[in-house]
């Protein structure tokens, strides 16, 4: 079994709620990416010029069900196909292991109470069924047992080094708009097949996907007060955990001011983290340890003297602003 495969048993409309989920919060996202970085991306007709070059971006966003081949193409451990296929009922599981006794209790007496031997007047017709019911709920932990033991979520993010909910393009990857502009990818298949494994809505991972791959192009193209973005080459030289952790800083900054109106998506977020790869992870220091102004300077800084290590931006991070 290959991850297509899998993401082809999931219900026929997760493409339409992860675009639902796009055109209702893909401007609120971008507001609230503009307010933490403070950096803006140049609609229409007005332009920053940059040396001698007249610059305009455009960041579009496509909503794909199909990803990359190299995702689809992945083939599932054998040892773990049983696994992943049954993970999709994972909360269903978990909810009839742990209530089985109430609901035994709830059918008797048409409501909830302690369910003591010798307490309860049991009815014929359900007593009879109890050992069907007690039978489920062994069903039930034996099932979880051999979801836990392969972690297809996990399995995904390590296998593509967390690549793998949506991407961004820019020009020096040749993969641009018909413009050349960049542009944003998010795998609807990937998502669903990821929201149903963590237990979380498939919108608020989408709100999550959206914000982090818009973070990126604000970190890459947003124009700061002097006019200066990171110049494409760098940014593309830059290392992965430097893009990766600006990325999720600057997502869930942006989750953050979107609390009230998209209130799953911090909890998403969390979850999704606890199984993302060290380069999505490193963020974690900035925010707990320096506050926002001093992250925004050492990013501008880092931009605008063309340095591209993570090193040099710890050391900016630490420097007192000019």
């Amino acid at each position: 079994m290959n991850v297509k495969e899998l993401i082809d048993q999931l219900e026929p409309r997760i493409q339409e709620r992860v675009e639902k989920a796009y055109k209702r919060y893909n401007q609120v996202t971008r507001e609230a990416m503009r307010n933490v970085t403070r950096l803006r991306l140049q609609k229409g007709k007005r332009k920053f010029i940059q040396g001698n070059e007249q610059l305009e971006t455009r960041v579009p966003v496509q909503v794909k069900l199909a990803a990359p081949e190299e995702i689809e193409s992945l083939v599932i451990p054998a040892d773990g196909v049983i696994a992943a296929t049954l993970s999709k009922w994972k909360p269903e599981l978990e909810m009839l292991r742990g209530s089985s006794s109430e609901i035994f209790c709830l059918l008797m007496n048409g409501t909830k109470i302690d369910c003591v031997d010798n307490e309860v007047l049991y009815r014929p017709d359900i007593v009879n069924l109890t050992g069907s019911l007690e039978d489920a709920g062994k069903l039930a932990e034996k099932l979880l047992a051999e979801i836990d033991a392969f972690d297809v979520v996990g399995w995904l993010f390590h296998e593509m080094d967390g690549d793998v909910l949506g991407r961004y393009y820019y020009s020096h990857h040749g993969l641009t708009s018909d413009d050349g502009s960049a542009r944003i990818e998010l795998y609807s298949g990937i998502i669903a097949l990821v929201s149903s494994r963590l237990g979380i809505e498939v919108e608020d991972l989408t709100v999550v996907v959206l914000a982090h791959e818009l973070a990126h192009a604000y970190t890459h193209l947003g124009f700061d007060s002097n006019n200066h973005r990171w110049v494409d080459d760098d940014f593309y030289e830059a290392q992965h955990e430097l893009k990766e952790g600006l990325a999720q800083y600057y997502g869930r900054l942006a989750l953050e001011h979107l609390a009230d109106i998209i209130p799953g998506a911090i909890p998403a977020y969390e979850k999704l983290l606890e199984k993302q790869p060290p380069a999505y992870q490193v963020h974690r220091e900035w925010l707990d340890r320096d506050n926002p102004e001093a992250v925004r300077h050492a990013l501008v800084t880092l931009r605008r003297e063309n340095f591209v290590g993570i090193d040099r931006f710890n050391d900016y991070l630490h420097r007192p602003a000019k």
